[in-house]
């Protein structure tokens, strides 16, 4: 009797210890995961709040800090703040101050002020008063040159007009743009009968080629259409968005805006009739008497100018255009000699 207690209380004491030792063992997990749960899951959990708190603040500042900066990297914002600063927004109107450029959208390429826009790869801005540097070299010498040639340097002196896309085709100053396989510019104040090229040379002659930003001032103009190469007064713009001209003496390279305000400007917008002062070109490629609108044709405002018509020589008198791509657009005298001769012919016709 004795023995069969002690043996059930026996029994009884192992199997509590056994339970005991079962609880202590399985706890200790548990402990480990609460203690896991109370102190690396929330430093994970501050430490990815505060990364984006910096994303935000980082997606939300813009990058411009001080004066005389171009570049303005937020695209949401206008990037001009300061005085002297071009814009970098491609959607903005890029002048806020005067005789600026406009940014590359990818280059803080404004080094000084009145400088061009800069090459999308490089600041090829060196000196004051410079057009656009070549996309993939820093094309500007001297100041008051036009852009460089895509693949030449093309600028040798001065006051020079676009270079050719294969040869730096300009040679004296005040020149417009060479035929493409020619230099075929050989005095001032002449215009260019290449549609596919900025033939504008002299002051105050605008560029009616929606491909290129032709010569608005003495010398300067924009051969690349996808920068923004002209800074100071009496430059064109290059940016087919905007139309980013207002003072006298600029062309427009904007072939859905009418950029112009001021005397003596062409217009290179086909739709638009954006001239309101004297000397202008014509907007209406269907209408005489004023510099050619036409998209496919290089439009001439002032005097001296030769036709625009790549397959007519229809300058003949000054501030004359030539608008109708198919007819010469002559003098009164020429028109009346047509005229007659149309005359002649029908009372003389041979029956």
């Amino acid at each position: 009797m004795l023995k069969s207690k002690s043996f059930l209380f026996g029994s009884i004491g192992a199997v509590m210890i056994g339970i005991s030792l079962a609880i202590f063992i399985f706890n200790q997990p548990f402990k480990n995961n609460t203690s896991d749960q109370l102190t690396n899951k929330p430093k994970s959990e501050l430490n990815k709040q505060a990364e984006k708190i910096n994303e935000s603040k980082n997606t939300t500042q813009n990058d411009t800090v001080a004066d005389d900066q171009g570049n303005n990297e937020d695209q949401t914002q206008a990037g001009s703040i300061f005085k002297g600063q071009g814009n970098a927004n491609p959607t903005q109107a890029g002048q806020e101050a005067s005789e600026q450029g406009n940014a590359d959208p990818t280059q803080a390429g404004q080094e000084a002020s009145e400088q061009g826009n800069a090459d999308p790869t490089q600041a090829g801005q060196v000196a004051t008063g410079q057009g656009n540097a070549d996309p993939t070299q820093a094309g500007q010498v001297a100041s008051e040159q036009g852009n460089a040639d895509p693949t030449q340097a093309g600028q040798e002196a001065s006051e020079q007009g676009n270079a050719d896309p294969t040869q730096a085709g300009q040679e004296a100053t005040g020149q417009g743009n060479a035929d493409p396989t020619q230099a075929g510019q050989a005095v001032s104040d002449q215009g260019n009968a290449d549609p596919t090229q900025a033939g504008q040379a002299a002051t105050g002659q605008g560029n009616a080629d929606p491909t290129q930003a032709g010569q608005v001032a003495t010398g300067q103009g924009n051969a690349d259409p996808t920068q923004a190469g002209q800074v100071a007064s009496e430059q064109g713009n290059a940016d087919p968005t905007q139309a980013g001209q207002v003072a006298t003496g600029q062309g427009n390279a904007d072939p859905t805006q009418a950029g112009q305000e001021a005397s003596e400007q062409g217009n290179a917008d086909p739709t638009q009739a954006g001239q309101v002062a004297s000397e202008q070109g014509n907007a209406d490629p269907t209408q005489a008497g004023q510099g050619n609108a036409d998209p496919t044709q290089a439009g001439q405002e002032a005097s001296e100018q030769g036709n625009a018509d790549p397959t007519q020589a229809g300058q003949v008198a000054s501030e004359q255009g030539n608008a109708d791509p198919t007819q010469a657009g002559t003098s009164r005298k020429f028109a009346f000699k047509r005229i007659f001769n149309r005359l002649t012919k029908r009372i003389f016709k041979p029956k």
